[in-house]
């Protein structure tokens, strides 16, 4: 009976033994767990601390560069509109130059941050110690995080395309069951402690020799005592697991980065603009710029009903639509000078009426004097009507077209003197030239006319070439505005 006795006490000590050999490489498991998984979170914490900093650095850049953008833009449409005038754009273009200089140093200052906040992800990267078959995504990681840096190509920063540490889903980790602990343990601990007063009542009954009784001993033993040595080692590991998290996340400190990038880039752009201040380009074309601006003002009362581009229609309106009749209407004088036997000179008083801006219709009287010592022959009077067009070419210089017939002694007389026989005639002549116009005085203008007799039929023209030479003067009238009546 004793021998039987001390059999079952050994069996229950070597149980125990073994039970608590379990329990202890449970302990290793747990442990090894737990320190890849703070690796885990620390590598985490890294790479959302450089996404954070890298997008910070980035919209910095983004903030110090928008307005150089804007400046350059507008340098660009002023450069575009001196080309259009031909005009030198030499200091505009190193203006130019100069910004897109200033925008190189702030991408450059800008990839200097990155650069050092590559290396410190790289360092902490580094540090992280996790086994081989872990270490492929940290790899490629480190490798997208030294290609990445700021593009100046452009306007904004590339989405971050990191390759994300999933390591956990894509490696098979031998698992300890801790998914299942209930790190609160009240209740498994409670379950144990009746198991453990099960296991005294069962070694009391083998001390009596009561050994049919015992009952409790088990495989259930071995799962309480299990959960037991689980929950005390991770209430142990708890504390430094929350001191591990925190000490990753303060890694992230986007505040403070924020803060001193904005600073830094700020003080470099206002550098920048102490050392270029403010030039005016067109110093030296005060002159030119004054009559581009006097030349848009004309242009701007000329089509004062137009407010937009869009609403210029296909054809240019006519300036003379809403003109007072009065204005229309231009008086000249004409005088022709030719010299044979007798002085000959020739006034031809006329109207010119403005049908556009550019065609005028022309009708006048042309009568021819001749002196001689003071004295007038009325037999070698020339006189008839004068009519045509006249079309504004370019501005002071008119093309003109001036049919005309002359009652006229026939043959003439102006370069044959001594023709006695013959009578007088209506002769039709065709005159066409080119007109330049000038300022005389105030409202007065004057002119000049080269004109060419495109038809002399039988050589009976009162002229005596076919190349007139005529000057004269212009009197424009404007309406009188009527003052109100007080």
């Amino acid at each position: 009976m004793k021998m039987r006795l001390y059999l079952v006490v050994l069996f229950v000590v070597a149980f125990i033994q073994s039970y608590a050999q379990q329990a202890d490489s449970l302990k290793v498991l747990s442990r090894a767990d737990s320190i890849t998984t703070l690796q885990l979170q620390e590598a985490d914490s890294i790479q959302q601390a450089f996404q954070h900093g890298a997008n910070e650095i980035t919209e910095e850049y983004q903030k110090v560069t928008a307005p150089i953008d804007s400046t350059q833009q507008v340098l660009k449409n002023k450069i575009d509109s001196l080309n259009s005038l031909s005009l030198p754009t030499h200091k505009l273009s190193a203006k130019l130059d100069s910004l897109q200089q200033l925008k190189g140093n702030q991408l450059t200052a800008a990839n200097g941050k990155l650069d050092k906040l590559k290396s410190k992800t790289t360092q902490g990267m580094e540090e992280v110690t996790l086994p081989p078959q872990m270490q492929q995504p940290v790899d490629q990681f480190k490798q997208s995080v030294n290609g990445y840096s700021i593009s100046d190509s452009k306007s904004g920063m590339p989405a971050m395309d990191m390759p994300g540490l999933d390591i956990k889903g894509g490696l098979d980790i031998p698992s300890s069951g801790l998914g299942e602990l209930n790190l609160n343990g009240t209740g498994e601990l409670g379950k144990v402690t009746e198991s453990i007063a099960g296991y005294g009542g069962d070694v009391q009954q083998i001390a009596k020799g009561n050994v049919g009784e015992v009952k409790n001993i088990d495989k259930a033993a071995e799962a309480q005592a299990m959960k037991l040595a689980d929950t005390g080692e991770l209430q142990e590991n708890a504390a430094t697991l929350n001191q591990m998290h925190e000490a990753g996340a303060s890694m992230n400190v986007p505040e403070a980065l924020k803060k001193q990038a904005s600073e830094e880039l700020k003080k470099q752009a206002l550098e920048a603009m102490m050392q270029n201040p403010a030039t005016d380009y067109f110093a030296d074309k005060t002159e030119v710029l004054q009559g581009a601006m006097g030349k848009m003002s004309k242009v701007k009362s000329k089509y004062t009903d137009v407010k937009s581009l869009f609403e210029m229609p296909k054809r240019p309106p006519n300036p003379m639509k809403d003109k007072p009749f009065i204005e229309r209407i231009i008086p000249f004088l004409t005088f022709q000078i030719q010299s044979s036997d007798y002085f000959l000179l020739d006034v031809n008083p006329g109207l010119m009426y403005r049908v556009s801006g550019r065609f005028s219709a022309v009708a006048g009287w042309n009568h021819r004097l001749a002196f001689e010592d003071l004295n007038i022959h009325k037999e070698e009077r020339v006189y008839g009507p004068r009519a045509g067009v006249q079309f504004k070419w370019v501005k002071g210089v008119s093309l003109r077209f001036l049919p005309e017939v002359m009652n006229s002694y026939v043959p003439s007389r102006i370069n044959n003197f001594n023709v006695e026989e013959g009578s007088r005639q209506w002769v039709w002549s065709w005159p066409i030239g080119i007109k330049k116009e000038f300022k005389v005085y105030k409202s007065i203008r004057g002119n000049t006319e080269m004109m060419y007799n495109l038809y002399d039929r039988k050589d009976k023209s009162p002229y005596g070439d076919k190349i007139h030479v005529r000057f004269g003067f212009e009197f424009p009238m404007k309406k009188k505005v009527k003052e109100p009546k007080s």
